[in-house]
């Protein structure tokens, strides 16, 4: 979210003229790529929680008492 509020911000600096060259190229890219692998890291993150949680064999709740 901050990389593209960011990156407008860096296109519309350009468009007027005030920002270097190369610059809102450089920000976009930056900060879009890092935001779309810290947004898969997490994905993955998920995942390998809910693996564990699968993988310690515990039921997914506790019988109190057992009718025979």
């Amino acid at each position: 979210m901050i990389g593209l509020g960011v990156s407008i911000d860096a296109v519309i600096s350009y468009f007027r003229g005030v920002s270097t060259n190369g610059f809102p190229t450089l920000v976009i890219l930056l900060l879009l790529g890092f935001g779309a692998i810290m947004l898969s890291l997490g994905i993955i993150g998920v995942y390998i929680a809910q693996i564990y949680d699968e993988i310690k064999g515990r039921p997914q709740y506790i019988i109190g008492k057992k009718i025979e």
